[in-house]
């Protein structure tokens, strides 16, 4: 299969070809041996430029096209001879992926440690997760995820969303922290026009509007009980009930939520009611904290240094340094989050930059590494004086 990239980007087209190539495509970047691509992926593509596109198809067949913006918009018009798509900058791997395949209405060729790219990891914990989480994907199962904050809670219900048989459909967010309880039942099951004073309008439910797909409810400790026991009712029957409403209504969704609190203390505390919290964890993952995972680091800032290079127009560059040393050892409260946001100050401001943010780093050492040569000629040119000095002892 042939993919066309554009981009007035280098570093971006040969960011997007490699990977590409590594699933098995062949990409290019030139025009000059033209042919008609089965795809393009193209960089901040204007309505005109678009215009363009679809004129130079004509009679040549439709070519899906995906367009990766910071700002992307809807297309109001109807293109012949091309069909795009949104991608919105900055992109992570497995969201290409997943747009080409949706795309082409077929799955690629990939393995799942190409599949799985945005959860970096060497680690046993990391690893154990990879191996696992295709099967979880396709289970119909509830999924409960316990992590301290940062450590990519969401990221994995993505995954999990993604490479289920459900990955056609939405995917819902809910976080119920922060809300009283009336807001929290107003979000989650919907109300009717008139459902309560001053109700003029009717209001989607959560429950609704991840029909068919999947729905995440994070820090599920903090769900009120009335709607603990409505949870009860959707995971037991399929069914809830919207807000004024005598009529029930059909759930069909896949749930997952999520914690930064431990299985023990949920339960100890009462937050959730057992029999509920028994039904959520049908399917458990554990993320560990970044200070449980070292060896992950040093892949982590790599991982983030290429990403939001070719985001920001910036060639790639290992960091190394003392500005390495200092994200090896400092320990972020954000835990993955904290190091993702690190590694974009270092790329914008540099070592001045994140030294802000992290004031150790202006105490470390700087280590000079001196090329293996130069060591050798200063052994060399030393050792006539060493035996000169070794003859006037004797």
């Amino acid at each position: 299969m042939r993919v066309l990239v554009l981009s007035p980007e280098a570093n971006f087209r040969e960011f997007v070809c490699q990977l590409l190539e590594g699933w098995g495509l062949e990409a290019f970047s030139g025009t000059k041996e033209w042919k008609r691509p089965d795809l393009m992926v193209t960089l901040e593509a204007r309505s005109q430029d678009l215009r363009f596109l679809d004129s130079l198809f004509e009679g040549q067949g439709r070519v899906p096209i995906i367009n990766i913006s910071r700002r992307p918009r809807g297309h109001h018009w109807e293109f012949k001879n091309i069909h795009p798509v949104n991608l919105r900058r900055p992109f992570f791997p497995h969201q290409l992926l997943l747009s080409i395949e949706r795309l082409l209405k077929a799955k690629l060729s990939v393995g799942p440690d190409r599949r799985l790219l945005a959860l970096v990891g060497r680690s046993p914990a990391m690893m154990s997760i990879k191996k696992f989480l295709p099967a979880a994907a396709k289970a119909e199962l509830p999924i409960f995820i316990e992590g301290a904050p940062g450590t990519g809670k969401t990221l994995l219900a993505r995954f999990l969303h993604a490479y289920s048989d459900r990955a056609d459909g939405p995917f819902v967010i809910f976080d119920p922290r922060n809300l009283p309880p009336t807001l929290q039942a107003t979000a989650l099951l919907g109300a009717v026009r008139g459902g309560f004073k001053g109700q003029r309008r009717a209001l989607p439910a959560r429950l609704k509007m991840a029909q068919g797909g999947t729905l995440l409810i994070k820090n599920i400790e903090y769900l009120c009980p009335d709607l603990q026991k409505a949870l009860l009712r959707v995971l037991e029957s399929g069914k809830f009930t919207p807000l004024g409403s005598r009529a029930s209504e059909m759930a069909d969704i896949r749930l997952i939520t999520t914690s930064i609190w431990d299985r023990e203390a949920i339960i100890s505390s009462g937050r959730v009611f057992p029999q509920l919290f028994f039904r959520l964890e049908s399917l458990h993952f554990y993320l560990p904290p970044l200070q449980e995972r070292l060896q992950d680091i040093g892949p982590l800032i790599e991982y983030f240094l290429e990403i939001y290079a070719a985001f920001y127009g910036f060639s790639y560059q290992a960091m190394g340094g003392r500005a390495e040393r200092a994200l090896r050892e400092h320990r972020f409260s954000d835990n993955v989050r904290g190091l993702e946001e690190a590694v974009k100050v270092f790329l914008l401001e540099g070592e001045e930059g994140l030294s802000r943010m992290i004031p150790e780093i202006s105490r470390m050492p700087e280590i000079r590494i001196r090329p293996l040569s130069q060591i050798e000629d200063e052994l060399l040119s030393a050792m006539p004086t060493v035996a000169a000095t070794k003859a006037l002892n004797q």
